[in-house]
């Protein structure tokens, strides 16, 4: 796949990956700056600090590839061409925001329920056995703890 980057125009992602990873030292160190304004409590101030993990160019280069596809093929040099570009995007933007919300519905006004399929084939069970008195005096013996005699 191509992707277009501004500092080295064409290339594929795999010659990105590896331009990258050719200088580790300077990925990790990048990687381990605090560019942020979160401090360690009860630590000392450096750029350099092994706790931190900072992937913001990472996420920048990102989004800068997402907003140069959403852009498309305009002409960056024609202001005209990207405003109309930038009014679009906004418009779907708040196109999508927008919830259909049923505003009677709020307060307990309306009843929310979902109607269920009838059943089908169902049939109650029909007991075929009956057990006599003298059984089910038996059973019930066995099953509280009384004395049974067979």
């Amino acid at each position: 796949a191509v992707v277009s980057t501004q500092s080295t125009g064409e290339t594929t992602a795999m010659d990105q990956i590896n331009h990258i990873l050719s200088n580790k030292e300077r990925l990790v160190t990048r990687t381990l700056q605090n560019r942020s304004a979160v401090q360690l409590f009860g630590g000392e101030e450096s750029t350099e600090n092994p706790e931190f993990f900072n992937d913001d160019d990472f996420y920048q280069q990102l989004l800068r590839e997402i907003i140069d596809k959403k852009m498309g093929a305009i002409d960056k040099s024609d202001p005209d061409a990207m405003g109309r570009q930038w009014v679009e995007l906004e418009r779907l933007k708040v196109k999508s925001r927008k919830k259909v919300v049923d505003t009677k519905a709020s307060k307990g006004r309306k009843m929310r329920y979902e109607v269920h399929s009838k059943l089908l084939g169902f049939m109650a069970p029909v007991p075929t056995e009956t057990l006599s008195d003298v059984r089910q005096d038996e059973l019930f013996k066995s099953l509280f703890g009384g004395s049974v005699k067979l």
